[in-house]
C-alpha cells in the first residue's frame, strides 16, 4: 500500500505540473485524513524552492456547487478570508462575524452571478500574489460527488486541470 503522506511529501518538494488524487470507496475517512493528518503535515513541509516557508493548504468542498464560478468564488473567499480575517483576529480588531460576511459575500456573488470565470480566475491570481505565492498554496477539492447534478463532473475536472496548468 502506498504511504500517502510519504507521497505528498515527495510531491511538495519539488516543482510539479500536475495533481495528486486521493482515491478511496465513500465514507472511509479521506476527508477525515486530509483534515487531520495531511493538513498538518503540508503546514510544516518547506516549499521546494525557499526553505524557510511553508506550504499553506485550502480546502474547497464542491458540495451543491453548480459551475466552476462557484468553485472560484469559493477559492476567492477562502484566500480573502486567510488574508484579512487572519490578519485581524490576531489583533482582536474583528468585530462583525467572519462566518456572517462570508455568507454575505458568497450569497451576493453567487445571487448577481458577478463577472465570469475568467474574472473570477483574474482575482484568484491578485488575491494569490497580493497575499502569498502561489507557489505555497496546496489546494484540496473535496466532495466531487456531491456537486450539483447540473455541474458534470468533466466540467469539474476541466477546471481543475486549467488550475494546474496556470498555477493560478
Amino acid at each position: 500500500m502506498i504511504d500517502i503522506e510519504q507521497a505528498i511529501k515527495q510531491y511538495l518538494n519539488k516543482q510539479t505540473d500536475y495533481a495528486v488524487q486521493i482515491v478511496g470507496k465513500w465514507g472511509i475517512g479521506k476527508t477525515f485524513f486530509y483534515k487531520t493528518k495531511l493538513k498538518p503535515l503540508i503546514l510544516k513541509i518547506a516549499t521546494y524552492y525557499n526553505n524557510k516557508k511553508t506550504y499553506k493548504p485550502l480546502y474547497i468542498s464542491v458540495f451543491g456547487l453548480r459551475s466552476a464560478e462557484d468553485i472560484a468564488t469559493k477559492i476567492v473567499l477562502d484566500l480573502f478570508h486567510a488574508k484579512v480575517f487572519n490578519a485581524y483576529q490576531k489583533k482582536k480588531r474583528l468585530a462583525v462575524s467572519e462566518s456572517v460576511i462570508k455568507i454575505v459575500l458568497r450569497g451576493f456573488l453567487n445571487a448577481k452571478r458577478l463577472g465570469n470565470l475568467k474574472d473570477y480566475n483574474a482575482d484568484i491570481k491578485d488575491i494569490a500574489e497580493n497575499t502569498l505565492d502561489a507557489r505555497e498554496m496546496v489546494v484540496c477539492i473535496d466532495d466531487l460527488e456531491r456537486r450539483h447534478p447540473s455541474f458534470h463532473l468533466e466540467e469539474v475536472i476541466g477546471y481543475l486541470n486549467s488550475l494546474v496548468d496556470e498555477a493560478f
